[in-house]
């Protein structure tokens, strides 16, 4: 990719956007002229360290820990007993919500790529209905689940050769983008609930 030399005018705006060029899929600064051509401005080294730390901070919001309780520590040490209790003021168990923030995450997982994606049922398919786990085996599974999940996810959002912009393969109303993002803001709302029902059970230390 060429830098330009672009004439400094009032009308000249600058944007960041996600663009292909010749160091394949990078995030670019581009300045829109007054003919509504995009020019470069970055250099190539400075794109791609760009497009490397947007990434990589993308990835990273998926098991963020810098602005709350992360996933590992929401879900350790909690006996099987508490998994299944559901306190008097709320209508789920942990267990419940465990479940349905895997359910939703590899739903969301399955829509980035399928072709074919059948759409779920709400809520049948991402709630469970019973409160306490089938089998003394389900939380582990079922952690384990999600973190495997979420290991693909963060190898989609790190990954330099997708277009984070393109639409999913079976809808063009969402990017990959925008979903990634909605698992990262749909685990952190649920992480809180999670800690607020250990909380009123007496089975969350800070």
């Amino acid at each position: 990719m060429r830098s330009s030399k672009l004439k400094k005018t009032p009308s000249r705006s600058l944007a960041y956007l996600v663009c292909k060029c010749g160091w394949g899929l990078a995030l670019c600064r581009t300045a829109c002229d007054d003919k509504g051509r995009l020019s470069h401005v970055a250099g190539k080294l400075i794109v791609m360290d760009a497009s490397r730390s947007f990434r990589e901070q993308l990835a990273s919001l998926l098991d963020w820990e810098q602005a709350h309780v992360g996933f590992e520590r929401a879900v350790d040490g909690l006996s099987t007993e508490m998994q299944g209790k559901k306190p008097q003021q709320l209508p789920f168990s942990c267990w419940q919500i465990l479940e349905h923030m895997r359910l939703a995450q590899k739903d969301i997982l399955d829509y980035c790529r399928e072709k074919d994606y059948a759409k779920k049922k709400w809520p049948d398919d991402y709630w469970p209905t019973e409160p306490a786990p089938p089998d003394a085996q389900a939380w582990v599974a079922s952690v384990a689940a999600f973190q495997a999940d979420r290991a693909e996810l963060k190898k989609l959002a790190a990954d330099s050769t997708v277009d984070l912009l393109q639409s999913v393969p079976s809808s063009k109303k969402h990017t990959l983008l925008r979903e990634i993002l909605v698992v990262a803001d749909h685990t952190a709302y649920h992480l809180g609930q999670l800690i607020y029902v250990r909380r009123l059970l007496g089975a969350w230390k800070d």
